[in-house]
């Protein structure tokens, strides 16, 4: 049972680990954003671009009372075209390697936002299945000698 665990996430994170690939060498001609808007009006909003990935957590205060208003749950996905520079109207993005900021702005809204470069997840997905590939490699030497 425990190997068949293992191999299952072997096997997802192999998949993950390629699905990061393919993105990270179509991220510089694209640009993909995965929102997550909640009832509370909490927002979770992952971008990607040029071999980045920006993810952004906003928090908003419940309003009480008759200031209530009812937003739906919703997610959505976008991808447009994307070339840096290529237009006065598409300014290109400068985002800093590795980055986190927490902000807490006027009336309580806190936004925190995360930069990290896609082929640090790419590396954090291929570690799994390089220990399975290492330990069939030790078993497939233990039974030729």
């Amino acid at each position: 049972m425990r190997r068949r665990y293992f191999f299952a996430v072997t096997l997802l994170s192999a998949l993950l680990g390629a699905s990061t690939v393919w993105w990270w060498m179509h991220s510089g001609t694209r640009m993909n954003q995965l929102i997550f808007k909640q009832s509370s009006g909490d927002t979770v909003r992952i971008l990607g671009c040029d071999g980045k990935l920006l993810l952004t957590r906003t928090f908003v205060p419940a309003a009480k009372g008759d200031d209530a208003e009812y937003q739906p749950t919703e997610l959505s996905w976008v991808t447009v075209p994307y070339t840096p520079g290529a237009d006065k109207s598409q300014p290109e993005l400068k985002w800093a390697s590795f980055h986190y900021s927490h902000d807490t702005a006027s009336k309580g809204v806190i936004e925190s936002s995360f930069v990290l470069p896609i082929w640090v997840l790419t590396g954090i997905f291929a570690v799994v299945p390089l220990v399975w590939f290492s330990r069939k490699l030790k078993l497939m030497k233990k039974l030729a000698a």
